[in-house]
């Protein structure tokens, strides 16, 4: 059941993004455990996603958003690993601020780890008219087990952006 979840959700992400004219984003980001518990079993993280958000309005853009993270464990402790699909939202502060999240599941990918909500708020800074640097919050809240890292990263726009 699980695997014909994931074939659903990626064959409408990908004809989704296949026909993408606009606000089509990549990232990738670099995060740190937060909180004593995370960070004596995790060293650091490494998020790579994805978006495509449509304009709802002059300053609100939204869409949906994936990716795949992992957070890297210390010593014996395994790899976490996760998938997202959500939908995500961003506000044009300025032509250059940007504040965002995304809301959704994230699929556990690593034995043990059955997913659960996730959630991502945001925000940006665009430097150029296609490449934004951002910072975020990375969370994943499953069954007696709350998961976080605090990120730096860059992400780039395809088909254009709202800065100049």
């Amino acid at each position: 059941m699980k695997n014909l979840f994931l074939s659903v959700i990626a064959f409408f992400a990908f004809t989704l993004i296949a026909q993408a004219q606009a606000g089509l984003n990549l990232g990738m980001s670099y995060g740190f455990p937060s909180g004593n518990d995370m960070s004596a079993f995790y060293d650091s993280s490494l998020t790579i996603d994805g978006s495509y958000l449509t304009s709802v309005s002059e300053k609100i853009d939204a869409g949906l958003a994936s990716g795949f993270h992992t957070s890297f464990g210390k010593k014996a402790i395994p790899d976490f690993q996760f998938i997202p699909i959500a939908a995500a939202g961003r506000l044009g502060l300025t032509k250059r601020i940007v504040l965002g999240g995304d809301l959704g599941y994230a699929i556990g990918l690593n034995d043990g780890n059955d997913g659960g909500f996730y959630y991502r708020p945001m925000v940006g800074f665009t430097l150029l008219r296609i490449f934004q640097l951002n910072a975020s919050y990375v969370g994943v809240s499953v069954k007696n087990f709350s998961y976080g890292t605090f990120n730096i990263g860059a992400s780039i726009n395809l088909f254009g952006n709202r800065g100049e």
